[in-house]
């Protein structure tokens, strides 16, 4: 037996014992001997492993919590090992970090919280980064890209920007005073590749368009004139157009994407047919609403159905994939609904639900639902699904957690102050690959408290953003402000040299100044007001 390796095992083992619960102190594995002892052949390690950075989590080395920072622990070479960091509840998990030693051991997770690697012959040390979320950490200001609608990012962190433009172009575009839609790609530092003209025939006020990437990476666009008349378009992520097609006398407001279908949500008039590709569909004396699918690869309408009897108010409110198909958030005669669709638009269920609005599938197969909070609200009989009247507040919103079968969980409310609520509007809702939610939009008025406290109100309007846990516990929140009017438009996910990342796209009407200085403004005015009707838009980089 050699005895300088003898010393060495013993001294890792007492240090681990007193250091940390998650170190181990005999060796179990196959070359132990019975009366505890180590055969010299085996070459042992100490792995150190510690928690950095200005945020708070818990680390475990093969599913036992280290209880101190470092935690040491006895490994062998060769031996695969599994480290895990939970972030705290207003943290968010960046990374880890073995230094030039271990970068190529630990690649493959460098920003996943679960990473199992194979231990070398050296020791080692290993720092899980943990981050306060909501830190922002960038900011870039897109300049003269017009009137901004959403932004979705790809798999490479690639950012496509779709909005519109009327009397001033996107980088490499016309303008002639007409309405039209843009899509624009920017690399993730916010470098210009390309920008698309869309729907050259349109005229008339648009809606901002919504842009969402397919599992398969392609790009599809959707936006409608007031006039009615709605518009989609797919295109490669190199910018080439595969196709673009209307409905006329329609209002498509929402869609969502798969592989094989595009399914869109829209408003019906009340006293007339409307003709979506080769269906007719007929309204009676209340406005209804369709469902409408396509071909993701020709753009051709698979089916259209209208949504109710044709005499019932219906309201389409939400639309996202579901298993093989689709799930709808209805209200039909004031009631409202959870209808799944086929992948080509079938009926195949409904169900009650306890509200209507915009939803999302939770990693689980739950859903989140956000709707208006103007008026007292019973989702069931326990106070945990339960708001009170808002008063004073006008249009605030809640957000709740639904079973998949539409069950609530839990419910929350976002009201504001007691005195003079502000108009709180969500512009959208997303929920990360961990199961935090995270939302955004604008509010006005008066300070807001989205959970964390009151917020202040810089201007007229104020871009914010929050995160609740899938619990509906707040995390962390934030506004950012100019003198004028600013929105929250769209949020993404993305990483930042390795790390978790939240992308926030917002348009401001004037200079907008954060921690990190004035963002940057080339298409403002002298007076450092906007030439865009909804703001100079620009995107933040922020810890999750």
């Amino acid at each position: 037996m050699n005895t300088e390796a003898l010393s060495r095992i013993a001294a890792a083992l007492a240090l681990a014992i007193v250091v940390c619960s998650c170190g181990s102190s005999t060796d179990t594995g196959p070359d132990a001997n019975p009366d505890g002892g180590v055969d010299a052949a085996v070459q042992t390690f100490v792995l150190s492993v510690a928690s950095g950075g200005d945020g708070e989590g818990t680390i475990s080395v093969d599913g036992q919590v280290c209880e101190s920072s470092p935690c040491e622990h006895l490994v062998t070479a060769g031996q695969v090992v599994e480290l895990s960091a939970t972030p705290a509840l207003s943290s968010t998990f960046i990374a880890w970090d073995g230094g030039p030693d271990l970068r190529d051991a630990l690649s493959a997770c460098i920003g996943d919280p679960l990473c199992s690697f194979e231990v070398g012959e050296q020791d080692m040390t290993i720092r899980a980064n943990f981050a306060a979320s909501g830190e922002l950490l960038t900011q870039q200001g897109l300049g003269v890209l017009a009137n901004p609608g959403s932004f979705a990012v790809d798999t490479q962190g690639n950012i496509y920007v779709a909005g519109r433009f009327q009397n001033q172009a996107p980088p490499g575009l016309t303008a002639d005073g007409t309405s039209r839609f843009y899509i624009a790609k920017y690399t993730p530092e916010g470098t210009h590749i390309w920008s698309r003209e869309l729907d050259a025939s349109g005229t008339g006020q648009s809606r901002s368009p919504k842009v969402l990437i397919a599992p398969s990476g392609k790009v599809a666009v959707q936006s409608s004139y007031s006039s009615g008349r709605s518009f989609f378009a797919v295109l490669e992520q190199d910018g080439t157009l595969l196709w673009e097609t209307v409905f006329p006398d329609t209002l498509a407001f929402e869609f969502a994407v798969r592989d094989d279908f595009i399914a869109t949500i829209g408003f019906l008039t009340k006293d007339g047919t409307k003709q979506i590709g080769p269906f007719q569909l007929t309204q009676g004396a209340e406005q209804g609403a369709f469902l409408a699918t396509l071909d993701m690869e020709t753009g051709m309408v698979a089916n259209a159905v209208r949504l109710g009897n044709g005499t019932e108010l219906v309201f389409a409110q939400g639309v996202i994939p579901r298993g093989e198909g689709w799930l709808l958030s209805l209200q039909v005669a004031g009631q409202p609904k959870l209808a799944t669709f086929s992948a080509n638009g079938t009926l195949l269920s409904t169900s009650a639900a306890p509200d209507s609005g915009t939803i999302a599938e939770t990693p689980n197969g739950e859903l989140i639902l956000t709707a208006l909070y103007d008026r007292p609200v019973t989702w069931g009989d326990t106070p945990e699904l339960q708001l009170p009247d808002p008063e004073n507040s006008r249009d605030g919103f809640l957000i709740g957690r639904l079973q998949a079968d539409g069950t609530p969980l839990w419910l929350r409310g976002v009201a504001g102050s007691p005195a003079d609520g502000p108009n709180v509007s969500v512009q959208e809702l997303v929920i990360s690959p961990s199961g935090n939610l995270f939302l955004t939009g604008f509010f006005r008025s008066n300070e807001v408290d989205l959970g964390g406290g009151l917020l202040p109100l810089a201007g007229r309007n104020d871009v914010w953003v929050a995160s609740y846990s899938g619990d509906g516990d707040h995390r962390w929140s934030r506004t950012f402000g100019s003198t004028l009017d600013d929105v929250g438009l769209s949020i993404g996910f993305t990483t930042f040299t390795g790390s978790n990342g939240l992308l926030l796209m917002g348009a401001a009407k004037a200079l907008l100044v954060t921690e990190l200085g004035q963002l940057p403004d080339p298409a403002s005015n002298p007076d450092g007001t906007t030439t865009f009707s909804t703001g100079t838009p620009f995107i933040f980089g922020m810890t999750r």
